[in-house]
């Protein structure tokens, strides 16, 4: 984010990349999760294919 947005922005009236920054680690501070829980997350898997057809 901060490689596109890491600039002042008027229309924003500041950086937006600073403050989306500052809400990810708000949030992850009321989560106990650091910065690497986050990198490492990944969703669970779900169970594939179809279901077997009664007989």
């Amino acid at each position: 984010m901060h490689q596109w947005y890491g600039e002042y922005d008027e229309e924003w009236d500041g950086n937006p990349a600073e403050e989306f920054q500052a809400a990810l680690d708000t949030g992850g501070a009321e989560r106990e999760l650091s910065e690497a829980d986050l990198v490492n997350w990944r969703p669970e898997k779900k169970a594939g294919g179809r279901r077997k057809k009664s007989e």
